[in-house]
C-alpha cells in the first residue's frame, strides 16, 4: 500500500476521471469493433440477397467467392445461392464446399449431393453453426468430388448494379490460375449475432485496470516518466507483432519453412544467450571479458579480412551449385539489358512500360553486361551473380561499420552475425535484383550522415559526405523506392530536433549558439546545401535522361495502383500482395490520369468495405504474413526459375539443392528445416528489437533514433503498399543492428541482476 501511494493518487476526482475515459473507450470499441452486448437468434438477411466479390484463383473444379457478411461476430446457420439457368452438366456424384477464412484455412467443409443442384433454383448450404469473427472476410470455396474428368461445377447469377450479369462456369479445360472480374453473388444467410465472449470482458478489465493507473499517477512521476512513452509504444509494438509471428498459424508462411523447427532454434539460442550472460562476472567498460575477445578486438582488421574471404568461399559453393537464370522481373529486366545491346529502341516491353522502376536495374545490369561481353549467356550470368553477392558483403560490411560506431565492437560482431545469416548465405545471393543490389545504400546513407552528424568530417571530406547521401538518395530511389525511406528518417529526425532546440531557446541563447558555433554551420550546413543541390540536378538529369516520353504519361502504373493491391484480400498468396486482377483492371484504362482515377476509387471501396476496425484487422493479419517470413518469399515468385546454369548431377551439388530448393513438391524436408532454421535466427531478430529500448538514452536519444525511424518507415511502406517479405531485405542491416544492441543490453542487465544477487547472497 505504501508503494501506490508513493506513486499514485486515489482521489475521488482522478477516479471519477477515469470512469468517464473508459466509458467512452468502452462504447467506442464496442461499436468500432461492432461487438453486441447481447445475443440475437433466427436473424435472417433482411434482403432477398447479399453481395460479396468473386476473386481469382479460379481452376479447375475450384471457385473461390469473396462473401462480405455481416462484420460483427455471428454463428451461420445456413447460406441459398442462386442456381443460374445454364442446363449444368455434372459428372460427378457430389459437390464439396467449405468455408475459408482470410489466411486460406478451411474452418467448415461440407458436401451435397448433384440431384440437390436445379437450374434457376436456390442451392441450400447447411454451413455447420460455424463462428465467423468481427471485421474479417470469409471465403465460399466449391469444388468437384473427381480428378482427371471435364467438370462442369454449378454456375450462378451473378450480380452488377442489381441486375443479371455474366454466368461463372468453370470447364476442365479452363488454365489454372485463371481469374474472373469482381461480380456480386446473389445469397441469403440465416445466423445468429454472438455476444461479447470473457477474452473480451478481461480485455475491458485490463483496460479499466490500465486507465485508472495512468490517471491517478502523481504529477511528479508522469513527468519524470513521460520520456519512456515511446520506449513503451515501441515495446507494446514490437512486442506484439513478435508474440504473432513466433505463434503464426497463416498456412501461407507454413508451406516456406517448419514453424517448429524455427521456434525451437530461436528458443534454444535465446537460452543459451541467456544462460551465457549469467556466466559472466560483470562487464568491463572496455569490454575486454575474456582472451578471445581481447583477441579478436586487437586484431579485428586481420580477423574481419578473415571473415569475409571465409564467407565469399562459402558463397562461391553455394552460388556454383545452385545458381539459374531467375524469372519474374528479374529476367525481364536481364532480357532487356541484353536487347539494348543490339537495339537501342528496345523499350516496349510491358514490364518496363508498365513498371519504371525496373529500368534502373535493368540499366545496372546493361553496364555489368558489358563488362562480361566477352562470356557466353552462362558466364555473363554468373558475374552477374558474383557482383550482386559482392554488394550483398558490402552491405553486411556496412552493417558492422555502422554497428562499431554507434554501439561498439560486441554489438557490430552480433549484427554481422545476424545479416549473415539472414542473407550473406541465402539463396538471395544468386538473385540479382533491386532487394540484394540496394542492401548496402540505406545503410551507406546512414553512415555518412552519423560521420556528419558526429563532426567526424570538415571541409572537402563533408561536402563529398553529403554529396553522397543525395547520389545514393538519387541512386536507391531508381533501383528501389524504398530506399528513400532512409532519408525520410533523417530528415524526421532533424525535424524533431530542430523542434526541441527552438522550443528550449530564446532568441538570445540562439545568437549566442550561432556565434559560438559558426565553424560547424560552416562546415556541415553547406556541405548539405551542396548536396542537396546536387541530389535534386541528379534527380533531374537521371528522369529525364532513362526516361523516354512514352515512359513518363500513358504505361506507366500510379503509385495509388500499389496502394490499390495493398489493401487486396485473398486466401492465396498472401494478404495485400501481387494481385493479377487488379493489374489487368488498372491496364484496361490507357492514360495514367484514367488509370489513379479507377485506382482511387477502388481504394474508397476497399477501405468503406473494411471499415477502420476491418483496416486494422487487415494490417494485422498482412503484418504477420509479411515479418512472419523469415524466407523473405524466397522461389515464392511466379516462374521463379527460367534456365539451371550450374547443373552437374553431382552427389555434392545434390546434398546442396536438397537443402535451398524444394524442387516444386512442397514437400522437401531437407529444404523446409533449413527455412525454419534461418527463420529461427529472424525470429531472434524480431525478439531482441524488442528489447532494444534498454539502451534508449544511448540509442534511441541519439543518432539511432533515425535508424529506428527507418526501420518502422520499412514496415509502414510494406503494410500500406503492396505488400511481400523480400521488399524489407535491403533494411536488413538495420533489423540487425536494432536487434544485435538489444541481445547486448539484455545481456548486460540480466548479468547485472545475477551479479546483484550473488553478492547480496554472500554479503548474508
Amino acid at each position: 500500500m505504501r508503494i501506490l501511494k508513493n506513486y499514485f493518487d486515489f482521489s475521488v476526482k482522478r477516479i471519477f476521471t477515469a470512469g468517464i475515459c473508459f466509458i467512452v473507450l468502452f462504447f467506442l470499441i464496442t461499436n468500432l469493433f461492432n461487438l453486441p452486448f447481447e445475443e440475437k437468434t433466427g436473424l435472417k438477411t433482411k434482403e432477398n440477397k447479399i453481395t460479396g466479390e468473386i476473386t481469382g484463383p479460379v481452376s479447375d473444379n475450384n471457385i473461390v467467392i469473396q462473401s462480405l457478411f455481416f462484420h460483427k461476430p455471428i454463428r451461420l446457420h445456413s447460406m441459398d445461392i442462386l442456381i443460374s439457368d445454364y442446363n449444368n452438366t455434372i459428372s460427378m456424384k457430389e459437390i464439396q464446399y467449405h468455408i475459408k477464412d482470410k489466411l486460406g484455412q478451411y474452418i467448415y467443409s461440407s458436401a451435397i449431393p448433384v440431384d440437390s443442384v436445379a437450374d434457376g433454383s436456390w442451392l441450400h448450404l447447411e454451413m455447420g453453426d460455424v463462428i465467423l469473427k468481427p471485421n474479417q472476410k470469409y471465403f465460399v470455396h466449391f469444388q468437384g468430388t473427381v480428378e482427371n474428368e471435364t467438370v462442369v461445377c454449378p454456375a450462378f447469377y451473378l450480380m452488377e448494379n442489381d441486375e443479371i450479369s455474366d454466368v461463372l462456369y468453370i470447364r476442365g479445360e479452363v488454365n489454372a490460375g485463371t481469374s474472373l472480374p469482381g461480380k456480386a453473388l446473389c445469397a441469403t444467410y440465416k445466423y445468429d449475432i454472438v455476444p461479447m465472449g470473457k477474452g473480451v470482458v478481461l480485455f475491458f478489465s485490463l483496460l479499466l485496470v490500465f486507465i485508472i493507473g495512468i490517471v491517478c499517477l502523481k504529477p511528479e512521476i508522469a513527468r519524470k516518466n513521460l520520456c519512456r512513452i515511446p520506449m513503451g509504444i515501441w515495446i507494446i509494438f514490437w512486442g506484439g507483432l513478435f508474440v504473432n509471428v513466433l505463434f503464426n498459424n497463416n498456412p501461407v508462411n507454413k508451406a516456406y519453412f517448419n514453424q517448429i523447427v524455427a521456434t525451437g532454434w530461436f528458443l534454444a539460442i535465446f537460452i543459451i544467450i541467456v544462460l551465457v550472460s549469467l556466466t559472466y562476472k560483470k562487464f568491463k567498460k572496455d569490454e575486454q571479458e575474456s582472451d578471445i575477445y581481447s583477441f579478436l578486438y586487437n586484431h579485428r582488421a586481420i580477423t574481419g579480412i578473415a571473415f569475409f574471404v571465409v564467407l565469399f568461399a562459402i558463397q562461391l559453393i553455394i552460388i556454383t551449385n545452385i545458381y539459374q537464370k531467375i524469372g519474374w522481373d528479374v529476367g525481364a529486366s536481364w532480357n532487356n539489358a541484353v536487347l539494348w545491346h543490339t537495339d537501342e529502341n528496345a523499350v516496349s516491353d510491358w514490364a518496363l512500360l508498365t513498371y519504371p522502376n525496373n529500368v534502373g536495374i535493368t540499366y545496372f545490369m546493361y553496364f555489368l553486361q558489358l563488362l562480361a561481353s566477352g562470356l557466353q549467356a552462362p558466364g555473363q550470368y554468373f558475374f552477374v551473380v558474383i557482383v550482386n553477392t559482392m554488394i550483398v558483403n558490402f552491405g553486411i560490411y556496412m552493417t558492422y561499420k555502422i554497428a562499431y560506431k554507434l554501439k561498439g565492437y560486441t554489438v557490430a560482431i552480433i549484427s554481422v552475425a545476424l545479416v549473415t545469416v539472414l542473407i550473406g548465405i541465402s539463396g538471395w545471393i544468386i538473385v540479382p535484383y533491386t532487394d540484394t543490389v540496394t542492401l548496402w545504400i540505406p545503410v551507406t546513407i546512414m553512415y555518412l550522415y552519423i560521420l556528419l552528424k558526429e563532426n567526424s568530417l570538415y571541409g572537402i571530406k563533408s561536402t563529398l559526405a553529403a554529396s553522397g547521401i543525395g547520389l545514393l538518395s538519387v541512386m536507391g530511389y531508381y533501383l528501389k523506392p524504398q530506399c528513400i525511406i532512409v532519408l525520410i528518417a533523417i530528415v524526421l529526425k532533424e525535424l524533431y530536433e530542430y523542434i526541441i532546440f527552438i522550443k528550449n531557446s530564446n532568441i538570445k541563447n540562439k545568437i549566442k549558439k550561432y556565434n559560438k558555433n559558426k565553424s560547424i554551420l560552416k562546415d556541415k550546413f553547406i556541405p548539405l546545401l551542396i548536396g542537396g543541390g546536387f541530389m535534386f540536378f541528379l534527380n533531374f538529369a537521371l528522369g529525364s535522361f532513362i526516361l523516354p516520353d512514352d515512359f513518363t504519361k500513358n504505361n506507366s502504373m500510379p503509385a495509388t495502383h500499389f496502394v490499390m493491391m495493398g489493401l487486396c484480400e485473398r486466401p492465396y498468396g498472401g494478404l495485400g500482395a501481387y494481385c493479377a486482377d487488379d493489374v489487368f483492371k488498372t491496364c484496361d484504362y490507357e492514360t495514367k490520369k484514367e488509370k489513379n482515377k479507377y485506382c482511387q476509387s477502388v481504394i474508397l471501396k476497399r477501405l468503406k468495405d473494411f471499415g477502420i476496425a476491418g483496416f486494422i484487422n487487415h494490417l494485422y493479419y498482412k503484418g504477420i504474413w509479411v515479418l512472419g517470413d523469415g524466407t523473405f518469399f524466397w522461389q515464392k515468385e511466379g516462374g521463379f526459375f527460367l534456365e539451371d546454369y550450374s547443373l552437374n548431377d553431382s552427389s555434392f551439388q545434390k546434398v546442396i539443392r536438397e537443402y535451398y530448393y524444394d524442387n516444386g513438391t512442397g514437400n522437401n524436408k531437407k529444404h523446409i528445416d533449413f527455412m525454419g532454421v534461418i527463420t529461427g535466427i529472424w525470429f531472434l531478430t524480431l525478439c531482441f528489437i524488442v528489447f532494444a529500448p534498454l539502451s534508449a538514452v544511448k540509442m534511441l536519444g541519439n543518432n539511432g533514433i533515425a535508424i529506428c525511424l527507418s526501420v518502422l518507415g520499412c514496415v509502414m511502406f510494406t503494410l500500406l503498399f503492396e505488400g511481400r517479405s523480400r521488399y524489407i531485405i535491403n533494411y536488413l542491416p538495420f533489423f540487425a543492428f536494432i536487434a544485435a544492441a538489444g541481445i547486448y543490453d539484455f545481456s548486460k542487465f540480466i548479468s547485472k541482476k545475477h551479479n546483484k544477487e550473488e553478492k547480496i547472497n554472500n554479503a548474508k
